[in-house]
């Protein structure tokens, strides 16, 4: 592809003409780790494009937004560095599943409450419900017809599922005018009997019932006979204060968000995963939905123009220039929000500087903020040419700032520059010379 951009203002979008060629092979990156692996092995073909609304005539148009940053921090502080270690944002994985539930991409089951009809995607509910695993993944759904894609949910009005639904997705509860108690507390009483019914026996009947050669076929039954687990909660203790803060004391604080966990025991399980992730010799199943959400590449590449050029019956993707370890890493970020545990320091700095790499080509800005506040903390002789090499190609100001804050001391910069990783700097960052001129001067 060529294209034309005009002189436009930074802080404007800047519409770009594009002219459609014949596609040809993505030229190789300058290093390992550059911002030119971004490239797809899989382009959007000539016929997918004409047919996907974008093209007008012979053009269409791209938005370019520009960050243009003002201020450059310049502290001569000894704790420079350590401030540049921030505390990562907070968990983005319910705003991202709640945009995914607004915009039905992907939605593969219908719920039917009482007259309305909502769409919602299997392994998202499955995850956080054990009723619904068991009504979409369990024995009851062998009983199903194989292309029945609804369910029905009974003895609940439309707004209280749609509430928990919004729940299920956005780990939250959706606003309700403060000013109105009297509807802030009859919704908790509707969501305290659905919550109970989705997690415990209180209304687990189904109209639907798993039939006698589905229950043969489960596995569940031994001989003629099957086991039921029946919990007991026995209360010693009976609360009897008098104290008039006894209600107050009683109202806790909520347990901590635990849809990481929930989408990390999907994908351990591997119940209805729906892609296979083909990366150097292994494959990971997951689920398309979660994908989506989480990364906008994986979004384009599932459910955009790109899946257009895809064959009907394939449900793959490849995975290039990536190890598997890493790409299994950034898989687990992207279902439990947060890195697998490594015992090694050293090991920790190097899949920090992999998924670095892996962040910024999948548009994953947590995990991006995560790696570089994990390579700002270990910034010494070893990793900081890589480090700032990375820096420089991702796009990380903090990062670079920690590199040169640490090589501000002549025994650091001699130790770097010593370093294999040095050369490799120079030659692939060409724009950070003059300052390491001035460093070494």
């Amino acid at each position: 592809m060529a294209s034309e951009r005009g002189s436009r203002s930074a802080s404007s979008p800047l519409p770009t003409t594009v002219v459609i060629r014949r596609p040809r092979a993505p030229p190789p990156p300058r290093s390992d780790q550059s911002t030119a692996t971004r490239s797809f092995p899989r382009f959007i073909t000539a016929k997918a494009l004409e047919e996907s609304g974008y093209l007008v005539g012979d053009s269409f148009s791209l938005r370019c937004d520009v960050a243009v940053v003002k201020d450059i921090r310049t502290e001569d502080d000894a704790t420079t560095v350590k401030k540049l270690v921030g505390v990562p944002p907070p968990s983005d994985i319910g705003a991202h599943l709640g945009r995914l539930l607004a915009a039905g991409h992907g939605a593969d089951v219908a719920i039917h409450v009482c007259g309305e009809t909502f769409e919602a995607h299997r392994c998202v509910l499955a995850a956080q419900s054990p009723v619904f695993m068991a009504e979409l993944f369990g024995p009851m759904a062998m009983s199903r017809h194989n292309n029945e894609e609804t369910i029905r949910v009974h003895d609940m009005e439309p707004r209280v599922f749609e509430a928990m639904l919004h729940f299920i997705y956005n780990d939250s509860l959706p606003e309700v005018d403060d000013d109105d108690d009297g509807e802030v507390a009859a919704m908790a009483q509707h969501l305290l009997v659905a919550a109970d019914s989705d997690q415990s026996t209180a209304t687990r009947s189904f109209p639907r019932f798993i039939t006698a050669k589905a229950l043969e076929e489960s596995g569940y039954l031994v001989g003629d006979s099957f086991s039921l687990r029946c919990d007991v909660a026995v209360v010693k203790d009976i609360r009897t204060e008098d104290d008039a803060t006894t209600v107050k004391k009683l109202v806790g604080v909520p347990l901590p968000s635990d849809i990481g966990a929930h989408l990390g025991r999907l994908l351990a399980a591997g119940h209805g995963a729906d892609v296979a992730i083909h990366v150097g010799g292994e494959t990971f199943a997951a689920h398309r939905c979660v994908l989506a959400a989480r990364s906008p590449v994986f979004m384009a590449e599932l459910f955009g123009p790109m899946a257009m050029s895809r064959h009907n019956n394939e449900e793959t993707i490849r995975v290039h220039d990536m190890e598997p370890r890493v790409f299994e890493a950034m898989l687990h970020f992207i279902y439990n929000d947060s890195l697998p545990e490594v015992d090694d320091d050293g090991e920790v700095a190097a899949m920090a500087q992999h998924l670095l790499v892996a962040a910024d080509r999948y548009d994953m800005g947590r995990l991006k903020l995560i790696c570089e506040d994990t390579l700002c903390s270990h910034v010494d002789a070893s990793t900081a040419a890589t480090a700032l090499t990375l820096a420089e190609q991702h796009h990380c100001e903090r990062l670079k700032e920690a590199c040169f804050k640490f090589m501000e001391n002549p025994s650091n910069l001699k130790a770097v520059m010593a370093s294999d990783d040095f050369l490799h700097l120079t030659r692939s960052c060409s724009s950070l010379l003059k300052k390491l001129a001035k460093l070494a001067a």
